[in-house]
């Protein structure tokens, strides 16, 4: 889990530098709408990196240290307990971040006393979507947003209907008609939850306010494509009036007087380009390509560094024979065996020993009391080192056990 958080923070990370470089090419060439386009890239390389990558059977030796005195000082087992700690910690913070962003969305809602409304039009051209969502007003917001994934809801200023002229109120609902028609609000709800898994990365939530400033931008394009000077002027006065007291960007909802966002949407309608179907498709096409080779470089490292996680929850040490302590004797065992569904290990068996026949058994009869977590399918062929490693103080211990077990011996007989 922390090393596919780790890929998938660097392909993230890349591509919202990538997408900051030739952001001022697209919205020149392409416009707006190209640069929204784009963002369908992250769930996509995300979903595939999920899915896409079984399990490689990699022949991976995990190595432990055997010590004579027993004691098990294994790199590996420290680092278990570290993967856990950091695992823990990010589980506990993406929660606690989404419960904020749950409590305040409701709080929010709840100080906005919102009451029915209607629009007031006498007919339905270009905001087909909004004639069917529930449509409500407050005294406590001076922009018009929609907000609600499952049932998309339109909030209105008190006093819309007469603040605005009636080209102005139809150009502004019928931005509010295309975040509903294109499904932004469950587009923004996937990306809240891209960005709280992703919390850690400064580079996330940079690429969050880039994704919902291209979303706005790629609602004004298709709003103005078929408008005149005069008209994309009115416009442009609207989204002024609506930003004088207009809330910050949000992760629940989508605000069009948003302050943050003004600057690059007044910019954007200055530099309206007419786009073509194709060139979004191609510009996504390219860049998916280009982040996907990369995941797929990255699943190919990892398989050639081994599966992680199968590390035992329970390792029983092997004991030092008493023998070859006391004559100072160390070596390595390589044994294999299989992980069983539920942990237990089966089919160990002595690969290689160096000496032989002097740490086969006692390795073998402690990596079969082995313990790993349940897994969905049996892991075959897994592989592990056993080095045997001693100081003189063990030896001389060893020794002693050994002269004391040789009198009991003589006395016996």
């Amino acid at each position: 889990m922390i090393n596919w958080l780790v890929d998938q923070t660097l392909l993230i990370s890349v591509f919202t530098l990538f997408y900051i470089l030739i952001k001022p090419a697209v919205r020149r060439y392409i416009g707006a709408s190209g640069l929204y386009a784009m963002w369908v890239v992250i769930p996509a390389v995300l979903l595939f990196t999920m899915l896409s990558f079984p399990k490689a059977e990699v022949l991976t030796v995990y190595r432990y240290v055997v010590e004579a005195k027993q004691v098990a000082s294994s790199i590996t087992e420290q680092w278990i307990d570290f993967h856990s700690v950091i695992l823990l910690v990010w589980a506990l913070v993406f929660f606690t971040l989404l419960l904020t962003v749950l409590v305040q969305h409701r709080r929010y809602l709840s100080s906005l006393d919102l009451t029915p409304s209607e629009l007031a039009f006498d007919d339905g051209k270009g905001i087909d979507r909004l004639s069917s969502v529930q449509v409500l007003s407050s005294e406590k917001v001076s922009s018009p947003f929609v907000l609600g994934l499952v049932h998309p809801k339109l909030v209105l200023p008190a006093g819309f209907n007469g603040k605005f002229d009636s080209v102005q109120k139809r150009l502004i609902l019928q931005h509010e008609n295309i975040h509903v028609q294109r499904g932004d609000l469950l587009w923004n709800g996937m990306g809240t939850l891209i960005l709280l898994a992703f919390w850690f990365n400064p580079l996330s939530w940079l690429a969050f306010k880039l994704f919902r400033q291209s979303q706005e931008m790629a609602c004004d394009q298709l709003v103005v494509k078929d408008l005149n000077e005069v008209q994309r002027q009115s416009y442009a006065a609207a989204m002024l009036d609506c930003a004088v007291a207009g809330t910050r960007m949000n992760l629940t909802r989508l605000n069009y007087g948003a302050k943050e966002l003004m600057k690059e949407r007044l910019v954007s309608l200055k530099t309206h380009q007419k786009h073509k179907r194709w060139s979004n498709v191609a510009l996504v096409a390219i860049t998916l390509s280009a982040l996907l080779s990369i995941s797929v470089v990255g699943a190919k490292k990892h398989e050639q560094a081994g599966p992680a996680g199968e590390y035992p929850v329970t390792r029983v040490e092997p004991l030092y024979p008493v023998e070859a302590a006391a004559q100072g004797i160390e070596g390595s065992v390589i044994l294999s065996f299989d992980i069983n569904t539920d942990g237990s290990v089966s089919n160990a068996k002595v690969v290689e020993a160096n000496p032989e026949q002097v740490f086969d058994r006692t390795s073998k009869v402690a990596v079969e009391q082995w313990t790993y977590k349940p897994m969905k399918e049996k892991q075959t062929g897994m592989l592990v080192q056993l080095d045997y490693k001693m100081d003189e103080s063990s030896s001389k211990k060893a020794r002693l056990e050994m002269s004391k077990s040789r009198e009991t011996i003589a006395v016996v007989n």
